[in-house]
């Protein structure tokens, strides 16, 4: 009893954990991709590092909008062996809501770029949009992690190419 007694105490005087606060943030994210092209029977995946940039506004207690520029370092090639994908990159706007003190949910959208290798053409960048959304946790006043959903379509030379991401994130807000 003594111990239950103590925790609820220590909870009681922390402070609160997530606010809603306006401001800029950066971080960094470990991804995975998958590659479909529209015009061809080609496929891709890999994986990818990268990082964010952004500034978030509180519309309320609850919302908040924001946007963001983020770049990735690209490892993942087509089943063919042709092509190679090296960075990926962009700028998105998102609306988001806590559906509790500390977790929220977010959709974003925005214009991105790709940068591929290719055996017969060489290098070349795709163009395109992305949409995509997220469940995050804010497990600090001014840290938090997200999983994140997005898929960006770019034309191509053969048809459009789709680019289904996953990943999760760390940000610090500052």
């Amino acid at each position: 009893m003594k111990k239950a007694l103590l925790c609820a105490a220590c909870l009681l005087a922390s402070p609160a954990l997530a606010e809603n606060a306006s401001g800029f943030y950066l971080g960094g994210d470990i991804s995975s991709f998958d590659v479909e092209f529209t015009g061809a029977p080609v496929e891709g995946d890999g994986n990818a590092f990268g990082a964010h940039f952004g500034y978030r506004y509180a519309l309320s207690d609850a919302t908040f909008v924001e946007g963001e520029a983020f770049a990735a370092k690209l490892n993942g090639d087509t089943n063919t062996g042709n092509t190679d994908f090296d960075a990926y990159y962009g700028l998105t706007a998102g609306f988001g809501a806590y559906f509790t003190d500390q977790a929220y949910a977010l959709v974003f959208g925005g214009l991105a770029r790709s940068k591929t290798d290719n055996v017969f053409v060489g290098s070349q960048t795709g163009r395109g949009h992305v949409l995509g959304l997220g469940i995050g946790y804010d497990f600090k006043e001014n840290q938090s992690i997200a999983l994140r959903f997005s898929r960006a379509t770019f034309d191509g030379a053969v048809g459009d190419v789709d680019n289904d991401v996953i990943g999760v994130r760390y940000s610090y807000r500052f």
